[in-house]
């Protein structure tokens, strides 16, 4: 299994002022780093929604490369871009008047933007030895502290709570991955479960979190119930879907080719509520607090 670097931010959070600027990558990448990227390019287009309907995708960003992870904040959108050939950060994409500024700039790498409970920004930060760390910055994009430093390889996380993160860890080469909860106040880890996906979501209205089982013959969406522990299966996923995002109707949204389509408890399967003329398959669907919003992630053709 390839580790996946999957995050949607939940909690409110202001943009960290940005250290620069530019239309290129903000530093010079560093040679191991930039070394184990393949050509992996994605756009970003938001589109609107009014519970039923999807609107037609507009481009949020003119940058290419890999454009992916966006996290709706406030009055804008965190995404991470990485350019071809060079190393990823995070930019902040204001929906009002569609500025753009960086929020990290480092040799380093920066994936998955979202807020904290308290009102910081985390991220996953690839190091130079290609470890993979949930840290939290400081106001002007730099790290601040480091969150679980014995886990040393984290391809994915959510905040549940204060208390709560839950993070997919795993081997260096993806392999044997796992679920765990954290407590960022105690730095105490408790395993979950075993051979998961990167796609880990909180369901609204519920103490629970959903997280993707690989390890039968088709990917399967299960529920974590967050007090009692207790796991439950809820539904295949389409061919080509690893990731979610839920409504406040309990119903969950993916993209499956050029198409949105929706589950409900109860349902015999996923339903089609819209297709979309893009040029490539969807990758990822995130969904804006309002939920009038959905930033869509399309994978651009090789």
């Amino acid at each position: 299994m390839k580790l996946a670097l999957v995050v949607v931010g939940l909690f409110g959070c202001r943009a960290p002022a940005a250290p620069v600027t530019r239309l290129g990558a903000c530093a010079a990448p560093l040679p191991l780093l930039a070394k184990q990227h393949s050509p992996n390019n994605s756009k970003l287009y938001l589109a609107t929604f009014d519970g039923v309907a999807v609107g037609a995708p507009r481009l949020a960003t003119a940058k290419r490369g890999y454009v992916n992870q966006p996290a709706f904040a406030g009055d804008g959108l965190y995404f991470t871009w990485r350019p071809e050939g060079s190393q990823a950060d995070i930019w902040f994409h204001d929906l009002r008047t569609n500025d753009e500024r960086a929020i990290t700039c480092t040799s380093e790498e920066e994936y998955g933007a979202s807020a904290t409970p308290d009102h910081h920004l985390s991220v996953i930060r690839v190091e130079p030895n290609l470890d993979r760390r949930l840290v939290v910055l400081d106001a002007a994009g730099a790290p601040a502290r480091t969150l679980f430093p014995s886990l040393a390889m984290v391809g994915a996380y959510r905040w549940a709570d204060e208390h709560t993160v839950a993070l997919m860890v795993s081997k260096p080469d993806g392999s044997e991955s796992k679920l765990v909860l954290g407590d960022p106040g105690t730095g105490a880890i408790v395993p979950v479960a075993e051979e998961v996906g990167g796609a880990l979501a909180v369901i609204p209205s519920a103490h629970a979190l959903s997280y993707v089982d690989m390890a039968g013959e088709r990917p399967t969406l299960m529920r974590l119930d967050l007090a009692t522990r207790a796991t439950t299966k809820l539904v295949e996923l389409p061919d080509g879907v690893d990731t979610v995002a839920w409504l406040g109707d309990g119903s969950a949204l993916a993209g499956s080719g050029n198409r949105i389509v929706r589950w409900k408890s109860g349902a015999v399967g996923w339903q089609d509520i819209a297709q979309l003329s893009l040029e490539g398959p969807i990758a990822r669907v995130v969904v804006s607090p309002d939920e009038r919003t959905l930033a869509i992630v399309v994978k651009e053709p090789r």
